[in-house]
C-alpha cells in the first residue's frame, strides 16, 4: 500500500503519476485552501478502488477546566488575529462522482488534549490566523508568541488544562469503472 502525505510547501510533490495510490491521506489543516478532489484530479493518483481519506481536526476553542476560556479564544484573540479568507470544506456525492469517487461515508469525532500554557501557546502560533498577521507584516512572531502566552497563561495557573477539539473524516473509494481522473 502506498500512501501519500501532504506537506505546506509542495503538496503535489508527493503524489505521482507513475505510481497510483491505494490510499491517500490528506490532512485539510494543511490543504484547507485547495478542494480535497482537485488533488486528485490533478494527477489521476488513484488506482481503482482505491481509498481517499479527507480529514480535518481544529480547537474548538474550549478548555474544559474553565469555561471563561472561551471568552478570550473566541473574542480577544480573534480581535487581535483575525481569521483569513478561507473555505470550509466537506465534501460532498456531487464534488465526487465527476471525478470517478463514491462518498463511502463521514464521521465526526471530538477528543481532549492535556496541554501547558506554553504547549497551547505554540500551537495556536501554527493557526493560519497567526501566520496571516505575521506574514502580513502586522506582527513579529515574538510579538504574536509573546500575546497569545499572555493571554492564555492565567488560564493554567501553571497546570496543564484539557482543551477541546473537533473534527470529520470523509472515506471515498474510486469507483470501479472509473479508470482514470483527468
Amino acid at each position: 500500500m502506498n500512501v501519500s502525505a501532504t506537506t505546506p510547501a509542495a503538496p503535489k510533490q508527493f503524489l505521482s503519476p507513475i505510481e497510483p495510490l491505494t490510499l491517500s491521506r490528506w490532512d485539510w489543516r494543511f490543504t484547507g485552501s485547495i478542494r480535497p478532489t482537485s488533488c486528485a484530479r490533478r494527477t489521476g493518483c488513484c488506482k481503482p478502488d482505491a481509498w481517499l481519506v479527507i480529514y480535518n481536526s481544529g480547537f474548538t476553542g474550549d478548555m474544559s477546566e474553565d469555561p471563561a476560556f472561551r471568552d478570550w479564544s473566541h473574542d480577544d484573540y480573534p480581535a487581535r488575529f483575525p481569521t483569513p479568507p478561507r473555505r470550509s470544506y466537506t465534501v460532498t456525492l456531487e464534488d465526487a462522482e465527476p471525478l470517478g469517487f463514491v462518498v463511502r461515508g463521514s464521521e465526526s469525532f471530538a477528543h481532549d488534549e492535556r496541554m501547558q500554557a506554553e504547549q497551547l501557546a505554540s500551537y495556536l502560533l501554527t493557526q493560519t490566523n497567526v501566520i496571516a498577521a505575521v506574514e502580513g507584516g502586522d506582527v513579529s512572531l515574538a510579538e504574536a508568541a509573546s500575546w497569545i502566552h499572555d493571554g492564555v497563561a492565567p488560564f493554567f495557573d501553571g497546570q496543564a488544562r484539557t482543551m477541546r477539539f473537533r473534527g470529520s473524516v470523509s472515506f471515498l473509494q474510486r469507483a470501479p469503472a472509473a479508470t482514470s481522473i483527468a
